[in-house]
């Protein structure tokens, strides 16, 4: 196994977590990307056109202040040391989508308001 990836998986899913704590705040690009910065590096995550059908997700880190691109990782160059990489991406982007643009509480409000409609949902 490649340590490098190894590190870089290790470091998606650390921020996957931190995301779903809401310990990061994601901000909204010009180009339906979305962006954090932390300790002087821009996290970019974005969508592209994939080789295959559908979609691929991209990571880039920048340098802060020049804003030039010093790595970047996409969810194929992960599926080998990340199962799952393409959903966990997707998943990651999802939410950074929902954060930014402020929908995260209204969309948690409105399932929680349907699920009470369910016929088969048991509360905890």
């Amino acid at each position: 196994m490649d340590s490098e990836k190894e590190r870089v998986a290790s470091s998606l899913r650390g921020l996957v977590a931190r995301t779903a704590k809401g310990k990061v705040k994601w901000i909204e690009s010009e180009s339906d990307g979305f962006y954090t910065d932390s300790m002087g590096i821009r996290i970019w995550i974005d969508a592209r056109e994939g080789s295959f059908e559908g979609e691929d997700y991209v990571i880039s880190f920048y340098s802060l202040p020049e804003n030039s691109q010093i790595f970047e990782f996409t969810d194929v160059d992960l599926k080998d040391v990340l199962q799952n990489s393409f959903l966990v991406m997707r998943g990651l982007y999802q939410q950074a989508r929902l954060m930014a643009r402020g929908y995260r509480d209204k969309l948690d409000q409105v399932l929680d308001d349907l699920i009470k409609d369910d016929p088969d949902h048991i509360p905890f």
